[in-house]
Order: structure tokens, then sequence, then C-alpha cells
């Protein structure tokens, strides 16, 4: 009877163990729950339990106890401690510590304090003295065990689990074992009193047969090593495929991360365009901002001059009251002289001379005024008139050219669209009548006549070329281009049509056009073409050069805008794409543009629908040209009846001029006549009145300045509110098309943030059917070491032979195995005895070699 005792699992500490860097757990005398979140280590108490009493690592979620060292640390440490309750009062303190590492583990066991063991059988033997069975489910039920048990939910397992659970099993085993040996053991007893007087008979047969089973057996050794390692072989297939999932997961995982980083930098370049169209807006604002401070500076300036004409008005009532004031003081003295009647008459006459005198004055002051204002009117009309005229003149040029060009369109000789120069030296080519195919612009016929202006954009120079086979024609072309200053051409020196027919450069041009139509035809249901379709009934040697210079089986043809975006984002075949007007769509960098192509005034591909548009250009133009004369007209004839009024007003001044000069004269003899010392006084007063009327001719001077500087800060005005109002027009079109352009390009950055979300997703969905993937795997490769560990007594092999080598092993000792069996030596000894045992065979041979 063992000695067997019970025992309280006190406290348990994990350090550096799965997710714990250092838990201390102790337990109650009764029932200890733990609960918590998935993830946060429960089950981790559980497998330490395991480790620390020695269950095997795949019997707990894992390969190996080095799986259980948390990542990044150097090991793990689980420590446990024991009370055993003993006959005294005290009970008995034990200690058990299990310190992991990824080459080993080592085991120390203390009771009170000191060493006892430090090897799993010492521990083996305490927890076989302690009754810890971590076999028994009751005792220590894994996840794993537990969902089998819950999987096959009926009697029979129920009974089984029952079984094992109470140790029955065991007991049935060893009885039925007994009674099978104690059987054994009697028929062993029966037959040796004849198997004895045979078995010097059939000791050379028995030898036989046991050299064959030593064979056998070594075969059979043979077969079970190559089975363990035909299981170990498919371990480490498993786990190499695993492995290449895994990086190929991880090369996923980067991609993904890459196209995130993407997905950033398009966010931030939106928001970058989207900051740029608000400093756009506030420079367009800040622009506004400075022409009105203009325009405030020069009305400030205005109303001063308005101030001071205020104040030269009074300072002009000022000296008017002072020319009364010495006028009366004039009269007081001619009363004291007493002039006779006729002096007086003479008196009321200078009297009325003077008030005659103010009224001229008055009257040549307000026809001043209205002469400056009139004049303000007509500088502003002037101005008027030549900036209507200027733009009348660039309507006339614009219609000439146009005008120009649709005479070249209705006549319709395309050698017009090369020159004078060219002409002559294109004719004594022909009189040479040298091997000359050019210039390739004759020589190409459009289908459809809307991409006319699209494919000579295209094609561009190339339009200039000729097409030459020998170094002589050439020489003689240059030559002849230099003759006639020919000044834009192009020379290609190419093989005969005849020499190139292998190189099939026409058909393998089409194969690759029909390709990316079909291709774009599978992702937009707009129509798309390309230059190659549209001029391939031109010149076969000359369609050949263009595909070799441009590549026109590459460049596309559409009206839909945003269909180019696309294909061109689906990477469909397409270099780029040209649209009727044309407007060109490609990839710069790594974004994509649409800009205008610049398209020459005359055309060589000349299409009715752009004669058409032509003429209702030169009719819009001749409308808009006739509305600017209308309005000229009568800015003209208003400009002629304000000089009129002017030549009125400058009459009149003349007229009131002389009137004024003839008063100053009689004021003049009037003092003249004025004598003693009162009338020394009296010319005193006259002078001085002279002088203040000289400086109020002064002031009225200066007055006539400031209507002036009044009338110059008008047209000013005038000149700034007409240039505000182009500038204005001007900043509106540069900032709609700005604008225009920033919203394309952030309509073109939203769009590839799209297709990235979009790959995205589908990256994120492929990573998560490896992920499922992966776990399979994981689970087979377990079940698979398993078996493997089972098979190989828990010991781990690396095998450098492939499964199928393996198996074609093990079919080669079974057959061989066959053989041995079939032996007739085998069978010799049949009559003597029907079955020998092993060991009892082995004991005779025993025997017979120490006789």
């Amino acid at each position: 009877m063992r000695n067997e005792t019970g025992c309280f699992l006190q406290n348990i500490q994990l350090v550096n163990f799965m997710c714990h860097d250092n838990l201390y757990v102790e337990f109650t005398k009764k029932v200890t729950c733990i609960v918590g979140n998935n993830g946060s280590g429960k089950s981790a108490i559980m497998i330490a339990v395991g480790v620390l009493f020695g269950v095997r690592a795949t019997a707990m979620r894992g390969n190996s106890y080095k799986q259980y060292i948390k990542t990044g640390e150097d090991y793990s440490l689980i420590k446990a401690e024991i009370k055993v309750p003993g006959a005294s009062e005290e009970s008995k303190s034990i200690i058990i510590e299990k310190r992991l590492s990824p080459e080993s583990s080592r085991i120390r066991i203390l009771i009170n304090g000191e060493v006892a063991g430090k090897t799993q059988d010492d521990l083996n033997t305490l927890t076989e003295q302690l009754r810890i069975n971590l076999k028994n489910p009751v005792c220590f039920l894994t996840q794993d065990q537990s969902k089998k048990i819950l999987k096959v939910h009926n009697l029979k397992s129920i009974y089984a689990f029952f079984k094992s659970a109470t140790d029955i099993e065991n007991i049935e085993d060893n009885q039925v074992h007994d009674q099978n040996l104690v059987l054994a053991i009697k028929q062993s007893l029966d037959s040796v009193s004849e198997r004895q007087a045979n078995k010097e008979k059939t000791l050379e047969a028995v030898e036989n047969r046991l050299k064959l089973k030593e064979e056998m057996h070594s075969a059979e050794e043979a077969i079970r090593r190559l089975k363990v390692e035909h299981a170990w072989g498919k371990v480490h297939r498993e786990e190499k495929k695993r492995i290449e999932a895994e990086r190929e997961r991880e090369a996923l995982l980067n991609k993904y991360s890459t196209m995130s980083q993407t997905k950033k930098e398009l966010l931030s370049k939106i928001e970058e365009t989207t900051g740029k169209l608000s400093e756009l807006t506030q420079k367009r604002n800040s622009l506004q901002v400075r022409r009105e401070a203009r325009f405030d500076i020069i009305k400030e300036g205005m109303a001063k001059n308005e101030r001071r004409k205020t104040e030269i008005s009074k300072e002009l009532d000022q000296y008017t009251y002072e020319i009364d004031q010495l006028s009366k003081k004039i009269a007081t003295i001619e009363q004291i002289l007493g002039r006779s009647s006729e002096s007086e008459k003479s008196e009321e006459t200078e009297e009325v001379l003077m008030e005659s005198l103010k009224l001229l004055e008055s009257e040549r002051a307000k026809n001043e005024k209205e002469q400056m204002s009139l004049e303000v009117k007509k500088a502003q009309i002037e101005l008027t008139i030549g900036k209507i005229q200027r733009e009348v003149d660039g309507l006339v040029q614009q219609n000439v050219k146009r005008e120009g060009i649709l005479q070249s369109y209705r006549q319709h000789d395309p050698i017009k669209f090369y020159g004078s120069a060219m002409e002559a030296a294109i004719s004594e080519i022909k009189q040479r009548k040298l091997d000359v195919i050019g210039p390739i612009g004759l020589e190409i016929s459009v289908k459809d006549k809307k991409w006319s202006k699209a494919i000579e954009s295209a094609l561009g120079s190339c339009v200039f070329g000729f097409i030459l086979h020998s170094q002589e024609v050439k020489t003689e072309v240059t030559n002849i281009f230099i003759k006639y200053r020919v000044q834009k051409y192009q020379i290609y020196l190419t093989k005969p049509q005849k020499e190139r027919a292998e190189d099939r450069i026409f058909e393998k041009a089409m194969k690759v056009a029909q390709s990316s139509l079909m291709q774009a035809s599978m992702h937009v249901s707009s129509p798309v073409t390309t230059v190659l379709s549209q001029i391939q009934n031109s010149s076969a040697i000359v369609v050949e050069q263009l595909i070799i210079l441009l590549g026109i089986e590459k460049i596309g043809l559409l009206e839909n805008r945003r269909d180019g975006y696309l294909l061109l984002q689906k990477k469909a075949g397409f270099d780029f794409f040209l649209t009727p007007a044309p407007d060109r769509i490609q990839y710069v960098g790594t974004s994509l543009s649409d800009m205008r192509c610049t398209v020459r005034e005359k055309q060589l591909l000349v299409s009715k629908e752009g004669e058409k548009e032509l003429m209702q250009e030169i009719e819009n133009t001749n409308t808009k040209k006739n509305e600017i004369a209308g309005r000229l007209s009568d800015l003209s004839k208003e400009s002629r009846d304000i000089q009129k009024t002017l030549q009125t007003h400058l009459d009149i001044q003349i007229v009131l001029r002389n009137k004024i000069a003839n008063l100053d004269e009689r004021i003049t003899r009037n003092k003249k006549a004025q004598g003693d010392q009162l009338q020394i006084e009296y010319k005193q007063y006259l002078e001085e009145m002279n002088n203040i009327q000289k400086q109020k001719s002064s002031v009225n001077e200066t007055y006539k300045e400031v209507l002036s500087e009044i009338g110059k800060n008008q047209r000013e005005i005038i000149k700034i509110q007409e240039e505000t109002e182009y500038a204005r027009e001007e900043e509106d079109h540069l900032y709609r098309k700005e604008l225009k352009g920033r919203a394309q390009e952030n309509e073109q950055l939203k769009l590839a943030v799209q297709e990235n979300e979009a790959e995205l997703g589908s990256l994120q969905k492929r990573i998560d059917r490896m992920n499922i993937d992966l776990e399979e795997m994981h689970k087979e490769c377990q079940v698979l070491r398993e078996s493997a560990m089972d098979l190989s007594d828990q010991q781990v092999l690396i095998v450098e032979k492939e499964p199928g080598e393996i198996e074609k092993e093990i079919i080669d000792l079974t057959a061989k195995t066959y053989a041995y069996s079939t032996q007739p030596s085998l069978f010799e000894i049949g009559d003597i005895s029907e079955e020998l045992q092993d060991d009892e065979e082995q004991r005779i041979l025993k025997e017979k070699r120490k006789s």
C-alpha cells in the first residue's frame, strides 16, 4: 500500500508566462473561480498548472514549452505552493518551481524550505504520493478535452468519461490482463512436457525461425522508424506550407500598409488642394482690397480738394466783404470832398460799375465751372472711345485671320498648309522623280472627320516628315530644302515596304489596338477608338512609320473625359487620350492631368464641322463689332455736342473778359479825377481795394486749379473703375479656370482614394481568407504533430527526406517482411508444435547455447 495523502494548492505565481508579466494568484480552501474578458489570461493559469506537473504541451494548445515564454523574454518561471496536512498541528509546505527557457526546463522542489528534488522523476514521485493525477479529467480538464466530451455527447462517451474519472477502466484492464496471464501460464505448463520431448528436434528449426524473425523484427523496426519519419516529414512539409503562407500573408500585410500610406498621402493631397483653393480665394480678396484702398486714397484726395474748394470760396467771400467796406469808405470821402452833381453822378456810376463788375466776375466763375465739368465729361468719353476702338480693331484682326483660314478651308488645298517654300520644294522633288514619300500629312486620310484636330495634334511635327530609302536621296532632298529655305521638315530613312513585310508592324499594332479597345469596352460604355483605327486606310508605309515613331496604336480617342480617366487608371493599354476639342488626358508623374492642346491657326486635316464652327465664330464677331460700332457712334456724337457747348462757353468767356476790361478802365478813369489829402486817402483806399481784388484774382486762379485737380481726380476715378472692372473680369476668368483645375485635381484624387479603398478592401478579404486558411493549417499541423509525437515517444525528429521517398522505403520493407513471413522454414515445425511463443523460443535458444 502506497503512502498517499491529500494536499491543497495554496497559491501560484507566473513570471513572463504567456500574456502575464508577473501574476500571483492565491486560492481559497473551498472553490476559487477565475473570471475575466477573452484574452485576459484565465486559461494561462490552468496551462501553467499543467506545465508545472508535466502535462504535454500538445494537450494544451501548444507545440512545445518554449511557446509559453512571453514574446521578447528569455525565460519563464512557474512557482506553486502546496500545503499538505500532517498528523501534528503544523502542515507541510511544498514549493515547486519550474523555469522554462527556449533550450530546456529546470525543476526545483522545496519541502519546508529545503531542496528535496531537481528532476522530473522526483516530481513524478511527489505527485504520486500526493495523489495528483492530471490524467484524470475530474482533476484536470483541458479545453480540448472538454470540447471532445461535449462534441461526442452520448451514453458511451459519458460512460467512458465515468470510467476514466473513477479509475474503473484501469482496474478492469488489469483484471482482464491478469486472467489472460493466468490462462497463458496454465496452457504453457500443460504444453511444457510435450514440447520438452521435441525441443532438441525443433531447436534447429527454431533457430532458423528466430533468425528470420530477427530479420523481420529489424525490418518491422525499420518500418516503424520510417513511419515515424514519415509522420514527421508530413509535419515538416505542412509547417513549410504554413510558413510560406505566413510569408505571403506578411507580403499582403506590407502591401496593405503601403496602400494605407498611399491613401493617407492622397487624403493629404486633397487637403492641400483645398488649402490652395482657400489661398486662391484669399489672394483674390487681397487684390480686391488693394484696389479698393487705392480708390479710397483717390476719393480721400478728392474730398480734400473739395474741402479746399470750400475754404477758397469762403476766402473769396471775405475778399468781397473787404471790397464792400472799402467802397463804403471811398463813398464817405467823396461826400466830405463835396463833389458836384457831376461827381455824384460819376460816383453813382462808379458804384454801379463795381456792382456790374461783381456780377460779371460771378458769371465768369460760373461759366468756368461749367466748362471744367464739360472737359471732364469729354475726357471720360474720349477714354471710353479709345478703349472701344481698340476692341473693334482686335475683332477686325481676328476676323481677318479667320476669314483667311476659312478661305483656305473652302479651297481645301492641303499643300497650302506647308507654305510656298515647301510647295516649290515638293514640285522640284517630283520633277527629279526622287523616291520620296511625303510630306506625311498629305498621305493621311481620316475616317471620321470629327477627330481631325485631335489626330493632327497627336501627330505633331510628324506631318512635316518625309520617308526616304537611301542616303543619296536624303542628301538631294536636304539640298532642295536648303535651296528653297524650307525651315520646318523631318526626314525618316527607312527600308522599302517590300523588305519590311516580314516585320508585320501593322498587323502587330492592330492586334495591340484591338486588345486595348476590347479592354476599354469592358470598363466603359461610350465609344472609344485609336489614331491607328482612324488612319489605317492611309499609305501603309506612312502608317507603319507613325506606329514606330509615335505608337499611334496606343493613342486613344474618346469624347467622355471621365471614361478617359477611368481607362488610364485601369491600365487598359493606352498611353494617353485625346478629345475632339482637342484635350489631352494623360499621367504626369503619378497623377492624371487634363490639358488643352495647342491648335494651329491653319489646319491640315480639315472637317466640315471645323468650317461651320469657324463661320459661326466670324458671324458672332461681326455681330459684336456692329454692336460696339453703334455704341461708338453714339459716344462720338455726344463728344461732338460737348465740344460745341465748350466752344460756346469759350465765346462767352471772351465776351465777359472784354466787359470786365471795360469796367476796369472806367473805374480807373474815375479814380484819376480825385485830389488833395482826402483824395490821397481816397487813392490809398482805391489802391488797397485794387490789391485786394488782385489777391482775389490770385485766389480765383487757385480756385480754378482746385477745380482742375477735382476734375483730374474724377477722371482718375473713372479710369480706375474701368481698370478695376477689366482686372476683375480677368481675375474672375483666371479664378474660375484655376478653380476648375483644382476641382478636377480634387476629383481625380477622390477617384484615386476610392480605387485605393476598393483595393484595400480586396486585400483585407484576401488577408482574412489567408488568416482562416492559416488557422486551419495550424490545426492540421497540430494534429499531425500530436500524431507524430505519439509515434516518436514525445521526441521531435528532424527529417530531411520527403514523405514520398519515405513511403517508397516503407513499401519496399513491407514487401521484404511479407517475403520473410512466407519462408517455408517458418512452417517446418508446424507438425511438432502448432505455435511457439517468442519467449519460449528465446529460452530454448539460450539453453542450447549454454550446452
